[in-house]
């Protein structure tokens, strides 16, 4: 039985389309996972809600110890993840995951301004407080998962995070002053540490050398057909 020219073409081009659907098939995968830290710098407020001391006719009293709450910035563009060259990304996402705890630091207390309560004819000392103490901050646990954001081959988080905390600052007292009732603030510094997770999927482009090794396969493929179809003829 002779083999047509036009079937020839056909054994040529199946024989292409089979080879070429195989690394197209294929698909990667990357988990990268970033464990770090966000620090918190802290200064309490201003007013009545941070701390409050009295030492008037010599009985000091620490009131409250001063409070701090506020919200830190976690930082995510240090964490990204890039593919080979030229791959097609099907699937990208970042996922941050925060522990809740209560988590130490440093610290101090200082005096703020003066309230009512002393006696305005008699001299007034403010009190001082150790420069090296200790602060406590308490955070809710949190887990966002977001579609990541993709420039080029380079995956990363597509949004920033703030995070929510309260705590307070303690520091030994040095001296306790006199006649001085007022205000107390504070200031202290600690890391929270958070996890960044990215998850791609994408298809990988074959390296030439691949497409050489096809082509070598392919004009094979038609250099027999065409010869046994040129005995046969």
């Amino acid at each position: 039985m002779r083999l047509s020219a036009r079937l020839v073409s056909a054994v040529v081009v199946s024989a292409l389309g089979a080879s070429i659907a195989v690394p197209s098939a294929h698909a990667d995968s990357i988990q990268y996972i970033l464990n770090t830290t966000a620090t918190i710098d802290m200064t309490t407020l201003s007013d009545n809600f941070a701390g409050q001391y009295v030492n008037v006719a010599s009985f000091p009293f620490l009131f409250t110890d001063p409070e701090v709450v506020g919200s830190v910035f976690v930082p995510l563009a240090n964490a990204s993840v890039s593919v080979p060259a030229g791959s097609v990304i099907t699937s990208a996402f970042a996922t941050v995951t925060l522990l809740q705890g209560t988590y130490q630091g440093t610290g101090y207390i200082f005096p703020l301004g003066q309230f009512a309560g002393h006696d305005p004819s008699l001299p007034s000392v403010a009190p001082t407080f150790s420069t090296i103490g200790t602060s406590d901050v308490t955070v809710d646990y949190f887990s966002v998962s977001l579609p990541a954001m993709v420039n080029g081959d380079v995956v990363s988080p597509s949004f920033d995070l703030f995070v929510d905390y309260v705590g307070h600052v303690n520091s030994d007292l040095e001296s306790p002053g006199s006649n001085w009732a007022g205000y107390l603030g504070a200031v202290g510094e600690m890391e929270i540490p958070y996890t960044v997770e990215l998850d791609v999927t994408y298809s990988p482009v074959p390296e030439p050398s691949t497409f050489l090794l096809l082509s070598t396969g392919i004009f094979g493929l038609a250099d027999l057909a065409r010869r046994r179809f040129l005995r046969r003829s």
